[in-house]
């Protein structure tokens, strides 16, 4: 490619015989390989692909040997060896940016490209590496094209060190070899078996932790949340360790924002455990459905203790969508007064109130006169967006609480139609999408729309691909939802 800079140093060849201690960094040095517990590193799933293709990458090439190799959770580093037979009588290496075959350059670009391909598979993404693969560029990555620095590090046996950074513009979302190797500071003080140390990083368009999703300002809080949040009521009914599982893809994605209700089964069970480790990762939202305030106050400290936590980030009072129960927990007693003291005691930080139905949204409006609420959330979705009653009390509601700085979270998107008679193959308490094409188009609808959150669905397995899709938006015309909905057949789930 025309802008891409080699910045291998052309007086030495990487062919040569040597030990070479290769650091690669994952991008922005994201933690995506795993984690470290009780002082030892727990792979996840992108950690074991790229434990398993390190050594693969060796099996493959025959002059070279690998040594100790170790996956961190944002970068992996290991000793490799070239010892060839005829290393006195390699001809020099052309003056060109293109890296040698049977060389260490040709080694690193090798592994990577693997550890890209199979990511990518799983992951379900197009990705590109050169001869072999679809190039794909969406029009988000032609918007952030910038220039970026690559550092290198050498260490030499004499204990001196040269750093050297420098800049070469980089295109991002376009399919091209990873970076080059960068280069040594003089063929003549290189020895066999010298060390020297690279860091580099996969091409953000090889990435799989590129696609990390969209964090905004969950309104005045003050924290930056994933637009897309995670619905913990898809714990309420697993065991713990599906819990942890549910876990690693959270933060192979970014999702920083947990949202679960006292009354989600298990889930508040499940999070504790998290919490000991994690608790700095996450803003942690949870709900009362609780109308009188005794009861209120009570529940909001067993879901502390069952959270293991001394603050919640966001209490919420939970699915007011009922006019009666509105007035009970709004009113003299109520739940809101117990949320309200919570707040002033220090055991939360911020309130926010909840609700289903298509009466929400002006019970939301009524809300904010009575209240100072941080956060609403309610029902969004194509399907909901054709009552035009809903609508513009919705949009009403939107307005409002931009005006306020109001974080406005909606849920049910990607909801297909109620389960009916049909046999359940998904734990929600309705029909939600599944293929990954109309999880696609339902997510990037709602997150199409400026500044709204969307809280994902109670189904651990269904998860993946929302989080897939949020990772991703695209552009979604009306003409395809309505095709989707005819389609799909979908329905409102309340009229």
């Amino acid at each position: 490619m025309k802008d891409r800079h080699s910045f291998r140093y052309r007086a030495y060849d990487y062919r040569r015989n040597g030990a070479y201690h290769i650091v690669i960094c994952s991008h922005e040095r994201k933690n995506v390989f795993g984690r470290i517990r009780g002082g030892a590193m727990q792979l996840n799933r992108f950690g074991r692909i790229v434990e398993e293709e390190w050594r693969l990458s060796g099996e493959k090439r025959a002059e070279i040997t690998l040594d100790s190799f170790v996956v961190m959770p944002n970068h992996v580093h290991g000793l490799v060896f070239i010892a060839r037979l005829d290393d006195q009588t390699l001809e020099e290496p052309p003056e060109t940016s293109v890296v040698a075959p049977a060389s260490l350059g040709a080694f690193v670009r090798g592994f990577k490209a693997a550890v890209t391909k199979r990511i990518g598979e799983e992951r379900g993404q197009q990705l590109s590496c050169g001869k072999g693969f679809t190039s794909t560029e969406s029009s988000a990555t032609k918007r952030n094209s910038k220039t970026r620095g690559v550092t290198s590090k050498i260490i030499r046996r004499s204990g001196k060190t040269t750093n050297s950074t420098r800049k070469t513009p980089r295109r991002r979302g376009v399919a091209c070899y990873p970076q080059n190797l960068t280069g040594y500071r003089g063929r003549s003080t290189l020895r066999p078996y010298e060390r020297a140390t690279h860091r580099m990083r996969w091409h953000e368009s090889l990435s799989p932790w590129h696609f990390m999703i969209e964090k905004i300002p969950f309104g005045r809080t003050g924290h930056l949340s994933t637009r897309t949040i995670f619905g913990a009521a898809a714990l309420g009914g697993v065991t713990q360790d599906e819990a942890d599982a549910t876990l690693e893809t959270l933060l192979e994605y970014g999702v920083n924002h947990i949202d679960t209700a006292a009354s989600y089964g298990a889930a508040e069970d499940r999070i504790g455990p998290w919490m000991r480790e994690h608790r700095g990762d996450f803003f942690l939202a949870t709900k009362t459905n609780e109308r009188p305030y005794a009861k209120a106050r009570e529940q909001i400290h067993r879901s502390l203790e069952r959270m293991r936590v001394t603050q919640i980030d966001l209490i919420q009072l939970h699915s007011l969508g009922d006019p009666a129960d509105w007035e009970k927990a709004m009113g003299e007693g109520g739940a809101l007064q117990a949320v309200l003291e919570a707040r002033d005691e220090g055991l939360v930080r911020f309130i926010g109130v909840t609700g289903h139905g298509v009466k929400i949204a002006g019970l939301h409006l009524r809300a904010l006169e009575i209240a100072d609420f941080d956060s609403v959330l309610l029902p969004w979705n194509y399907t909901m967006s054709q009552n035009e009653t809903y609508a513009a009390e919705f949009w009403e509601l939107v307005a409002k609480c931009r005006e306020r700085d109001v974080a406005v979270q909606t849920i049910k998107g990607v909801l297909r139609r109620p389960w009916g008679e049909i046999d359940r193959t998904a734990t929600t308490w309705y029909q939600p999408l599944e293929e990954q094409r109309d999880l696609d188009n339902a997510v990037s609808w709602v997150l199409g729309h400026e500044g709204l959150f969307l809280n994902t669905l109670g189904d651990i397995h269904i998860l993946p691909r929302v989080l897939e899709a949020a990772s991703h938006p695209q552009e979604v015309s009306d003409e395809a939802m309505r095709v989707m909905l005819g389609e799909r057949e979908m329905a409102p789930l309340f009229v």
